[in-house]
């Protein structure tokens, strides 16, 4: 992994990232958005293999670098794996935004939020948490459930950045 480069798109993308087992230290950096991951990857990784993990956002304009990306795969589990023609970069992108997928995601893991968070999960909320500087612990703890119940989705991004 040491020669691939990932860049999430917020925090709640690189806590995942860790998660499924990429070293934050050498593999992981975390962007300010989805035009900041599409910048590091025109500057900064313009020969390297870089995978950003990102939300595909409907309800924004995108950049022509996003533009440029091509999808490789059928969608599975409500993502995106593209590549950009022109360089070895890849996004996995998320259907929507992160929130309301890992929400879809929980309606097969069907992880009880009331062990883990005090109000039910909405979008918005949701969003909020993974926006702050540090991430709940309860949160976290309500993510990895889900991933642990229903771990189809997330071997298909660690099987998309392995490859």
């Amino acid at each position: 992994m040491a020669d691939t480069f990932l860049l999430a798109e917020c925090n709640i993308e690189r806590e995942l990232l860790i998660h499924l087992g990429f070293s934050f230290k050498t593999d992981i950096e975390k962007a300010n958005g989805k035009a900041d991951v599409m910048t590091r990857m025109k500057c900064n990784y313009r020969n390297r293999l870089a995978i950003g993990l990102v939300d595909e956002d409907p309800n924004k304009i995108k950049s022509k670098d996003y533009a440029r990306f091509s999808r490789l795969f059928d969608p599975a589990y409500k993502m995106h794996f593209k590549k950009d023609p022109n360089a070895n970069h890849f996004l996995i992108e998320f259907y929507d935004e992160f929130e309301p997928w890992i929400l879809e995601i929980n309606k097969k893991a069907k992880v009880e939020a009331s062990r883990f968070l005090r109000e039910t999960p909405t979008p918005r909320r949701l969003h909020e948490m993974n926006q702050s500087p540090k991430i709940s612990n309860n949160y976290l703890k309500f993510y990895w459930e889900i991933v642990k119940q229903y771990p189809a989705p997330f071997n298909q991004i660690k099987e998309w950045i392995k490859r």
